[in-house]
């Protein structure tokens, strides 16, 4: 009878074992499951983190030059060489050529400003936006008489490295000149991101 007595708990005490291997089992299924869900979640963010960090890091674009002189009867097509670079950080802007050329992939904001001083007789100077060629803006600096007659574009473009913008001549009529110095004829633009 003990030895019955005895094997009633030892079995027992067996199963009661196995129930509890059971529920560890399922536990630790479902603990694994959220241990590997949480993984998941802990990569992203350290993708987003990564990202945010290289954006942060990466150097600034911005650029803004003038005219140094007067420029006199410029020809259609000519592009406008802004001379006097104010400031060219990330040197994407040549004062040689008038050309900025995108040194990453993202959205920049330009700006042009135009001045022509007064002129008797019929004439017209037009101005235009370029990104590689193709017109994303433009200033009309037509008969003015009495006064000096400044005109501002400005405009916002998604550019792909490499791409080119600058300002060129485009309709001329009669005499003309762009004002030259002191702020009256300027060309910027900066990287928003």
């Amino acid at each position: 009878m003990k030895l019955f007595s005895n094997l009633l708990i030892w079995t027992s005490c067996l199963l009661c074992v196995a129930s509890l291997e059971e529920r560890l089992l399922v536990s630790d299924t479902a603990l694994q499951s959220e241990i590997q869900e949480l993984r998941t979640k802990v990569s992203a963010l350290e993708s987003k983190v990564a990202s945010l960090e290289s954006k942060s890091t990466s150097s600034p674009v911005v650029f803004m030059s003038q005219l140094s002189q007067t420029l006199v009867n410029p020809a259609k097509g000519h592009i406008v060489a802004f001379d006097d670079v104010i400031t060219n950080v990330g040197h994407a802007y040549s004062s040689a050529t008038g050309v900025f050329r995108a040194p990453v992939d993202g959205n920049y904001m330009f700006s042009m400003i135009g001045t022509v001083k007064p002129e008797p007789g019929d004439h017209s100077l037009h101005l235009l936006l370029k990104r590689n060629g193709n017109t994303i803006g433009y200033i009309f600096l037509d008969s003015n008489h009495d006064f000096y007659l400044k005109r501002t574009e400005v405009t916002v473009v998604s550019l792909t490295s490499g791409d080119e913008v600058f300002v060129q001549v485009d309709a001329v009529h009669g005499t003309h000149s762009l004002v030259g110095c002191c702020f009256h004829t300027h060309f910027s633009g900066f990287l928003i991101r």
